[in-house]
């Protein structure tokens, strides 16, 4: 959040969200798992919920592409990209192409086997949590990935601040389509 709003606004923002979820955090079924949502302006939040989580089953995807697509922020119209998730023809998720380049899914970010070591596209829409702690530690490299490049890949996984990589599926390269 304070990265987003200072990189949209002239000011220095912070947010002690530490102790604003205190403040706010309902009573939760430790044996759950729930994605924390905050609608925020520069200046404050705005709304806090708490919804159960479960990993979607992603099996197959399909590639899709937009040149005009803009996503570096989490923003809450996602008008853009559920237009192209429409476009899945039966698959379980989209893969954005921008420019010839992967980018994104509809919500993870893709890392990418070639047998012996993990990628991730150096051409993000979204430059996620997740894919940066795996690039701080080493887990991942940042690559140029073109859509020609694909097929060089055994397999992808998908990550996302929820879905971290020991627990993301790998889905085989040739279930992209």
């Amino acid at each position: 959040m304070e990265h987003s709003c200072n990189q949209l606004t002239d000011e220095r923002i912070s947010f002690d969200i530490s102790s604003t979820l205190k403040e706010v955090c309902p009573t939760l079924d430790p044996n759950q798992t729930y994605k924390c949502r905050l609608t925020y302006t520069p200046h404050s939040i705005q709304s806090i919920s708490f919804l159960p989580y479960q990993i979607k089953l992603i099996q197959q995807l399909k590639i899709v592409a937009s040149n005009t697509i803009e996503y570096q922020h989490k923003w809450e119209n996602r008008q853009e990209i559920n237009r192209l998730f429409a476009q899945k023809d039966g698959a379980d998720d989209i893969l954005i192409i921008k420019n010839g380049r992967v980018t994104d899914t509809s919500y993870c970010t893709p890392l990418f086997y070639d047998g012996q070591k993990w990628w991730t596209s150096s051409t993000p829409l979204l430059a996620g949590t997740q894919r940066q702690y795996l690039l701080d530690q080493g887990i991942i490299t940042s690559t140029i990935i073109n859509q020609k490049d694909i097929a060089k890949y055994e397999k992808v996984r998908l990550v996302n601040a929820m879905i971290p990589f020991e627990v993301a599926p790998d889905i085989p390269i040739s279930n992209i389509q």
